[in-house]
């Protein structure tokens, strides 16, 4: 199975992050806007695994829920990968995200410890949509400024999962397959 660990957002947040998407539209480029339902913060993509691998993956997030407190993050603001001139992602941003880092962190340890190849530095976000080309790189950079400093709302960082991924071609279907409650 095609999988990755995240943390899920609030019903809050979720309907904010669809005003944001309506907000920037689909005038200013050709973006593929991610479903309400598949909001989520990536810990670690973890790509294809067998059952035997996912049930190591699954003993390692259960020490690691154990380890890591319940929590309340903002999300707020908007921003890109990689720049402004080349708009490849979209996405919304995390506030007071030091227990979100100290996860990632623990997450890349214990999943090198499985053979898992070590990723780019962890950076909290929400992916809101995907761009496959911009139509006017200035309209669309005046709508990201106006959702600069958007405050999207609060959840709490509860719980930690193993996420199974299925691409279709109307976009990814992702199904929760093992989750992990972190200490009170």
């Amino acid at each position: 199975m095609r999988a990755f660990i995240a943390v899920e957002v609030s019903e809050e947040v979720r309907d904010n992050l669809v005003k944001a998407q309506e907000r920037i539209g689909s005038k200013t480029a050709k973006i593929k806007f991610v479903e309400r339902e598949n909001f989520h913060v990536t810990l670690k993509f973890l790509g294809e695994i067998d059952e035997a691998t996912a049930e190591e993956v699954k003993k390692a997030l259960a020490g690691i829920a154990r380890r890591h407190k319940k929590h309340r993050v903002r999300v707020k603001g908007v921003g890109v990968f990689p720049n402004l001139n080349y708009v490849r992602v979209i996405w919304a941003g995390i506030e007071n995200d030091e227990g979100l880092k100290a996860m990632a962190a623990d997450v890349e340890r214990e999943m090198g410890k499985l053979g898992f190849k070590k990723e780019n530095d962890f950076v909290a976000h929400i992916t809101i949509g995907r761009v496959n080309f911009v139509k006017d790189k200035l309209e669309l950079a005046m709508a990201l400024k106006d959702l600069a400093s958007e405050d999207f709302g609060e959840f709490e960082v509860n719980a930690i999962e193993l996420k199974k991924s299925t691409l279709t071609p109307k976009g990814p279907i992702y199904e929760t397959v093992a989750r992990f409650e972190l200490a009170d």
